[in-house]
């Protein structure tokens, strides 16, 4: 067997096929999590959710992200659009920024729906 093989020090990101080091965590063109233990370290594993949402901003969806998101965004939104006489300062930063998620993927979906 041949030990300078370019393949075995390589893995393929599954998202966009770049070729990685096998030592990475994270794919070098679109920060996909490739180790499977990614998930095991704190700081990584909030990367790794991160890019969950980053793709679900960036891309067209899915309808079971569309409605994933809407149900982790759309729900507390309410709820906090509801209580913002009570607690004012504190809500307004976070409805706009979950306003904003929720526009950019429903945006994204409905680009999709388009093609």
């Amino acid at each position: 067997m041949d030990d300078n093989n370019p393949q075995k020090d390589t893995k393929l990101c599954p998202n966009c096929f770049t070729e990685n080091k096998t030592s990475v965590d994270f794919c070098i063109k679109c920060g996909r999590p490739l180790g499977d233990f990614v998930n095991y370290d704190p700081i990584k594993r909030i990367w790794s959710q991160g890019w969950m949402y980053r793709k679900s901003l960036s891309e067209p969806s899915s309808p079971i992200v569309f409605y994933g998101i809407w149900a982790l965004f759309g729900l507390p939104l309410i709820a906090m659009l509801f209580l913002l006489p009570k607690v004012p300062q504190v809500t307004i930063p976070a409805i706009i920024i979950y306003g904003m998620v929720l526009y950019k993927v429903s945006k994204n979906y409905k680009r999709k729906k388009e093609r």
